[in-house]
């Protein structure tokens, strides 16, 4: 089953994710492990265009801390 968590987002309950990052990129999520995919939506309707050429390697999933203000 699929699950729409957020505008862009689609998550399934094997585990996997899929996020499109505008109108060039996608991220695919497994594992707390990421891979960015080179792509292309195309005009309404037509699909998004995906460049295998652009599938290499795992990444990992960035963390970003937020430091609270130092205390004079």
């Amino acid at each position: 089953m699929f699950i729409i968590p957020r505008t862009n987002v689609i998550e399934s309950d094997e585990g996997f994710s899929i996020e499109v990052l505008g109108r060039t990129g996608m991220m695919y999520g497994k594992h707390g492990k990421t891979l960015f995919i080179d792509s292309e939506v195309l005009a309404p309707g037509k699909g998004i265009a995906i460049f295998s050429d652009s599938i290499r390697d795992w990444g990992r999933l960035t963390v970003t801390w937020e430091l609270a203000p130092r205390r004079s």
